[in-house]
């Protein structure tokens, strides 16, 4: 993800829009949405807020012109609206839209355990039928939103049958040049399986092959993906050796705002985690030692020159589960070991 984006797509989510406007005053922020009305209020909004770097635009993202309405070389893109049905075409124009260089694409899109995709379990509870829904909507107008809420969806427009599953989706993906780099679901599954013994039986699955296999052990509400124009390799977790001759990035944590560490470095610290309030903080504990790490990862030198600039016994061996977890919630990456 990059740490200081020139260009910025947002597809249907006008308040990310107006965070990311203010958080990267430098960037020029291209906003779409499928409503005029909202065009117009988004607008309004953010000559209110007095962000110059904001361009406001009626599309969506299955509009074969996408590219020719919003321009093209995007380093960041967010699309939170997508639905199934439309996948290929909106993943084909994202792609178009994006910098080929290094672009880093979210989407969101109900999965198959969202609310609106079990409508005829749920229905019922509030006394309504699916096959014969009163002729007034009133009621069930009022009811979907609170229901995709409830999910943890805040975009009710966005469900839509048939659902497609998470493979399929990265499947298409690939089709358009895209590379799958990570899932919302991956870090909340993962902090489990750290509670209940570890990770090590995990070590063999890569980036995509975990993500799907998380996907079928625990369904979530929502697939929340992210892709890059650029391909990325997977560590080498089960090999020690190797793995400490790569060098980590943090990719979206301000590293300036870690305060430097000293010893003891077993002592434990709170840190919160996030970008410049755009995404959802997370607030963690870690040693001090790891706190460190974080600060200093520049991506400039590796694992073990950390380690050996660092008065502080530990094997690499004892990093894997914290740097496994980092690098899965995309907090750190592990770029491979420069070329001698």
């Amino acid at each position: 993800m990059p740490t200081d984006p020139k260009r910025i797509l947002v597809c249907g989510a006008s308040s990310e829009a107006i965070l990311l406007a203010k958080s990267f005053p430098q960037a020029d922020v291209v906003v779409t949405d499928a409503s005029s009305k909202n065009v117009r209020a988004l607008r309004l909004s953010a000559r209110r807020r007095r962000l110059g770097n904001i361009v406001v635009e009626e599309a969506v993202p299955t509009q074969p012109a996408l590219a020719e309405i919003t321009g093209r070389n995007f380093d960041l893109i967010l699309a939170l609206d997508l639905s199934s049905p439309q996948a290929p075409e909106s993943l084909s124009n994202l792609a178009s839209c994006a910098s080929r260089q290094n672009a880093t694409i979210f989407c969101k899109t109900p999965a198959a355990a969202h609310p609106f995709l079990r409508l005829g379990e749920i229905l019922p509870s509030f006394g309504l039928d699916l096959e014969n829904l009163p002729e007034d909507h009133a009621t069930i107008t009022s009811l979907l939103p609170l229901l995709a809420a409830l999910g943890g969806d805040d975009l009710p427009g966005n469900a839509a049958l048939p659902v497609w599953s998470f493979k399929q989706w990265i499947d298409s993906a690939k089709s358009h040049g895209l590379h799958f780099a990570a899932s919302g679901h991956v870090p909340t599954v993962l902090a489990r399986s750290l509670q209940a013994g570890g990770v090590q039986p995990l070590l063999s699955f890569g980036r995509e092959s975990l993500a799907i296999l998380f996907d079928s052990i625990a369904r979530p509400v929502c697939h929340q993906m992210v892709f890059t124009t650029s391909e990325t390799q997977d560590p080498p977790w089960r090999n020690p050796e190797e793995l400490s001759k790569w060098r980590p990035l943090v990719q979206f944590l301000p590293r300036k705002s870690l305060p430097e560490q000293c010893a003891p470095y077993n002592r434990t610290m709170s840190a919160d985690i996030s970008l410049k309030n755009v995404l959802p903080s997370m607030n963690m504990q870690m040693s001090a030692y790891l706190l460190e790490l974080l600060r200093r990862a520049d991506g400039a030198i590796s694992l073990s020159e950390f380690m050996r600039s660092i008065p502080h016994e530990v094997k690499i061996e004892e990093l894997v589960p914290a740097l496994y977890f980092f690098f899965h919630s995309t907090i750190l990456n592990l770029l491979p070991p420069t070329e001698s």
